[in-house]
């Protein structure tokens, strides 16, 4: 796992990078040729998640730095249902007199509207600023099913249920696409998100559970669940110092990665210079310590700052890998 020092500097790095492309002077949202040092309008920042999710928490804590620096309140509307899709769809067709925004991953506006019907897209958000890059694995407990290690996993000589989010869901996709190429005969067991399915595995009603590497930490740390694989483009060191190694799929033979882009995006009706605004105070929060240590604290492995345009081409080569494994295993493509 990268040492905390080597993190910070390339954080540093990448946010004077980004704040640098940020800062020059905007017109104010009237028309005025004056640079805003003030939103005239309040903000709502939809997460498509409950409240405590890993997402939710990343937010307020960002919110809890930027805001201020904005001039004005940020409220946090947490909508969860149907891997993101309910919150996106009501933060897209609401009535509103402040500025909405969404923090959340990629995959919400990338592979859930290829497989579902939904009211946007892509093409609905104007990204604003990324902040990490969330990394996933399976887990299980073998206390529950004996399930050790990934060879144990491969020898399991009953049908494997393996817990994520509904079909057409990034995890969902994931998952089962793995198993494919693992040639594994498996169930998908539905659920809420990766905090239910990890204390699910705990309880037995699954064996193997999708989670970010990150919330599933002080798990693997106490002994109670195990890393088996994870989605990374390479073998994942961080659980090493609690005696597990966590080989990456392609490790195992199957030639599959994928990770998350986390970031903040807006809808369609902020104004450009707002947005270019947000973004400034937003960076300026990132570049805080304390921000950044409270970042890593709830999860944050890897800061990944990458402005609008590095936002949606990781958007584009995202839906074009969907695409490509989503049929595979089983799913339809609505658009």
């Amino acid at each position: 796992m990268k040492k905390l020092s080597a993190l910070f500097m390339i954080v540093v790095l990448a946010l004077g990078s980004a704040f640098a492309a940020g800062s020059g002077e905007s017109a104010a949202p009237q028309g005025a040729q004056s640079e805003i040092t003030k939103l005239d309008k309040d903000i709502t920042v939809t997460v498509p998640f409950a409240v405590g999710s890993a997402m939710d928490v990343r937010a307020r804590i960002l919110m809890e730095y930027a805001a201020p620096l904005m001039g004005v309140t940020a409220t946090i509307q947490n909508s969860a249902g149907a891997a993101g899709m309910v919150g996106i769809t009501e933060m897209m067709a609401k009535q509103s007199r402040n500025y909405e925004l969404s923090f959340c991953g990629t995959s919400v506006y990338t592979a859930v509207p290829l497989f579902n019907k939904a009211i946007y897209s892509e093409k609905d958000v104007k990204p604003i600023i990324s902040t990490d890059t969330e990394q996933y694995g399976m887990f299980a407990c073998p206390e529950r099913s004996g399930i050790k290690n990934a060879d144990d996993m491969l020898s399991y000589s009953k049908r494997l249920k393996y817990a994520t989010g509904a079909p057409g869901s990034m995890g969902h996709i994931m998952c089962a696409t793995s198993m494919l190429m693992l040639g594994l005969d498996a169930d998908h067991i539905v659920t809420s998100g990766a905090s239910v399915n990890l204390a699910e595995c705990l309880g037995g009603s699954n064996d193997i559970a999708f989670a970010g590497l990150g919330l599933a930490r002080d798990y693997v740390k106490e002994n109670r669940l195990v890393p088996i694989y994870t989605f990374n483009g390479e073998d994942y060191d961080g659980f090493e110092e609690f005696g597990y190694k966590m080989p990456a799929l392609k490790s195992l033979g199957a030639d599959f990665s994928c990770e998350n882009l986390i970031f903040l995006g807006a809808r369609k009706d902020v104004p450009d210079n707002v947005v270019e605004f947000i973004k400034k105070c937003v960076t300026e929060a990132m570049n805080n310590p304390e921000c950044q240590e409270r970042l890593l604290a709830a999860g944050v492995l890897e800061f990944n700052i990458q402005d609008a345009a590095g936002i949606e081409e990781w958007m584009t080569n995202e839906i074009a890998a969907f695409r490509n494994y989503g049929p595979q295993i089983g799913l339809t493509l609505v658009k």
